[in-house]
């Protein structure tokens, strides 16, 4: 093959390969679209959406005490309780993460934790 033909064969390659890029529809899988969601500008501060998570988490069965954290469209939520059924604590995440996202429409990330020594850490920063 001569070179011109080396030539053209490589420019349609680069060329199929770069419009693959240009077609992908999913642009959610994109590494320049990690950890940012399109999401409406926060308009509350994150302390005030600290004590709403409280308050309401306090209103749950079984809870003892509740930490928040909020960075942004990040919580994370310290819970003590006396459940120790592994079954039982499932369920109270699951129903603390749904709880959370239908009072504060920013959360994106929540984390739910009972470990002890993370809900130390959690009170020391607030």
């Amino acid at each position: 093959m001569s070179k011109i033909g080396i030539i053209i064969l490589s420019f349609f390659i680069m060329l199929f390969f770069s419009a693959c890029s240009f077609n992908n529809k999913n642009i959610e899988n994109s590494i320049f679209n990690i950890n940012f969601s399109e999401i409406e500008e926060i308009n509350v501060n994150d302390i005030e959406r600290e004590k709403n998570i409280r308050d309401y988490i306090n209103t749950i069965d079984k809870i003892i005490d509740n930490s928040v954290i909020v960075s942004g469209n990040n919580i994370i939520v310290g819970i003590k309780t006396n459940e120790t059924k592994l079954t039982e604590l499932k369920k109270i995440k699951k129903l603390i993460k749904l709880k959370i996202k239908e009072i504060d429409k920013w959360a994106d990330n929540i984390s739910v934790t009972f470990n002890n020594y993370i809900i130390d850490l959690i009170e020391n920063i607030n």
